[in-house]
């Protein structure tokens, strides 16, 4: 059998593949963002699994078309016994993916010093690094926090959770209730994989601004891959450069999930 480790980074790259359409190409010539990206996407897709797991364990579910035999009660919800546990179960996951020490945050954080590293070589400066992770590290905490919250809302509770206690399952056999489960949770992979793909690059140009005003940059460009797969919001922000750096548009944030555009600094001399 694979080890787990090896099946997750196999999603991730299938996922990278099926979803190479509708994801831009790295604009900022850094090897280590697809790097951070990755972590991030298996780090979620792991406990993402884990929350699976759990939710088919409180359901009666786990061992559903293993050792199940044939002649087995038809599946119900019952809210008394389930919801709250399915809701705890919700928060937890929450909790260990936006944490601190999540594998969102982390990424994210990593991405955030990749973005001053970056600015600081194209500046010929040194990087603030020691007195930026002291102001900004909170900030990417909460954000990271929140963005997990969010995407959890939408993808367990409001889908999976919602099909349970609508009683879209009820007086099914229990084995194609778990295959059903099963299926709707590997439906949502790829909201893990946009969410770190998104994260990891609107924090690098987040660290690259911080950089600049410490600088003394006062303008900056938007940067794109400038091939193919370029968004036409993401070309017509590019066009419209240079931007004052209170007014810059910021990849994500000003652009859409998916991006992967970065930020130049525009008065170098």
């Amino acid at each position: 059998m694979k080890p787990r480790g090896f099946a997750l980074k196999h999603v991730v790259r299938s996922l990278a593949a099926k979803s190479a359409g509708d994801g831009e190409g790295w604009a900022e010539q850094d090897q280590q963002l697809p790097r951070i990206e990755q972590r991030a996407t298996v780090g979620l897709l792991a406990l993402w699994s884990g929350l699976m797991a759990d939710c088919l364990k409180t359901l009666g579910l786990a061992e559903a078309g293993k050792a199940m035999k044939a002649e087995v009660p038809a599946f119900a919800f019952n809210a008394a016994r389930h919801l709250s546990e399915l809701l705890r179960l919700e928060e937890l996951f929450v909790q260990a993916a936006g944490s601190d020490r999540g594998p969102l945050v982390r990424a994210a954080f990593a991405a955030w010093v990749r973005g001053l590293e970056n600015a600081a070589t194209e500046l010929d400066v040194d990087a603030i690094i020691e007195d930026a992770r002291r102001t900004y590290r909170a900030q990417i905490e909460a954000r990271g926090l929140q963005m997990v919250r969010t995407v959890t809302a939408r993808v367990l509770r409001d889908d999976i959770i919602h099909r349970l206690t609508s009683g879209e399952y009820d007086g099914q056999n229990p084995v194609d209730v778990a295959r059903k489960l099963r299926q709707r949770f590997g439906a949502h992979d790829y909201d893990w994989l946009r969410l770190a793909r998104s994260e990891t690059a609107m924090a690098q140009a987040d660290g690259k601004l911080v950089q600049y005003r410490d600088a003394g940059i006062t303008r900056v460009d938007y940067l794109t891959a400038q091939d193919g797969r370029v968004s036409r919001i993401c070309r017509d922000l590019a066009a419209a450069g240079p931007y004052l750096i209170a007014n810059a548009p910021v990849p994500v944030r000003d652009s859409h999930p998916n991006c992967r555009c970065s930020l130049v600094a525009a008065d170098i001399d």
